[in-house]
């Protein structure tokens, strides 16, 4: 699937880049039959409340953008 670059840390407090979305959930589906995706879904080594949207480029499907609220820290809210 498409590669991502987070800016968020992993457990180790490291930034995550580079990184790879399992081709097989339900956030890629989604996109690949471009549908915005809402909802959970596992980022770096956590859950987080998303939203992800298609990037578009003459039709095609090219890749994704995306926001997440780590689910640890909705209590702050």
């Amino acid at each position: 699937m498409y590669p991502y670059i987070y800016n968020c840390k992993n457990k180790e407090g490291q930034r995550e880049i580079g990184t790879r979305i399992n081709g097989s959930s339900e956030v890629v589906r989604s996109i690949e039959n471009n549908q915005e995706f809402q909802g959970r879904s596992v980022v770096v080594d956590a859950w987080y409340l998303t939203a992800y949207s298609a990037i578009i480029d003459d039709g095609v499907v090219i890749g994704m953008l995306g926001v997440g609220f780590p689910e640890k820290d909705l209590s702050a809210l």
